[in-house]
């Protein structure tokens, strides 16, 4: 074999070399795709209601909600944040809420209508709290409900339904059963992943309503967090790291190697 002919399958295994170590140090962020978005404040009074409203088809980097009770103040408000890393996204619901004192109104934060695809295999992590404190002795009605359904197997990935009308100043943790009545229910899990291809729904509501003219209201206040993170490589791991510099070198001795042969013939 030539010697010229050695050099120009040896350089070729050097790029191959260099090639594959690039191509295992790569990292995918979850691929999230938005088709809908509805996020809404409201406040009903003396059969009055009220509403705020976002609508969209992204993600907000952040954008508030906010709607006021007819004495001017804010009786119900959404802060939604989005955050992008290079290991996925998160998608945050801060909500505050006043009712007031009349029987059957109500303050109420909702995402009601979330439509997303994923284009790969995406972990997803949700968590979320619900905090009522009641001005006057009488409990009114606190409903704290999220799901997660996926549209393309007609399944629910998650849901939590939970209500409590006897309970002052309750508190609810996403995934739990804690409401006093009988028709709490929890599917699936927290945590776990979302399947390529497929399309889904996500959903929260948070409710704080009074059963009677209690003469003072109640507040509740709370959040509900959405994360995603790509399935097979959530975030770059240290060896991730040392592959690239191996692949970078690589390249830079490949480069040296041939000056040195031009020089050299």
């Amino acid at each position: 074999m030539s010697s010229r002919r050695f050099v120009v399958i040896r350089r070729s295994a050097d790029v191959l070399l260099v090639l594959a170590c690039l191509a295992l140090s790569a990292t995918a962020n979850a691929g999230v795709l938005l088709t809908s978005n509805n996020v809404r404040a409201e406040f009903f009074s003396d059969g009055e209601a009220d509403r705020d409203t976002y609508t969209g088809t992204g993600f907000p980097a952040s954008h508030h909600v906010a709607v006021a009770s007819g004495v001017g103040v804010v009786a119900s408000e959404i802060q939604v944040d989005h955050n992008q890393t290079a290991g996925g996204e998160t998608l945050s619901y801060a909500f505050d809420l006043h009712r007031t004192a009349n029987e059957l109104d109500f303050a109420q934060a909702a995402n009601v209508d979330m439509s997303f695809t994923v284009d790969a295999n995406t972990t997803y992590d949700l968590s979320g709290e619900f905090h009522v404190r009641d001005y006057s002795r009488n409990a009114g009605r606190v409903y704290f409900e999220a799901y997660l359904w996926d549209q393309t197997a007609s399944s629910y990935v998650f849901s939590n339904r939970q209500q409590s009308i006897n309970t002052l100043n309750e508190s609810l943790l996403l995934g739990g059963t804690a409401g006093d009545v009988s028709n709490n229910s929890l599917i699936g899990s927290l945590t776990g992943t979302l399947e390529a291809g497929h399309t889904y729904l996500f959903l929260y509501v948070a409710t704080v309503q009074a059963l009677d003219d209690d003469g003072a209201g109640a507040r509740g206040a709370g959040f509900v967090t959405l994360e995603f993170a790509d399935a097979a490589q959530p975030v770059p791991e240290p060896a991730s790291v040392a592959m690239w510099g191996l692949g970078i070198l690589g390249l830079t001795c490949c480069r040296r190697r041939g000056l040195r042969r031009q020089v050299v013939l």
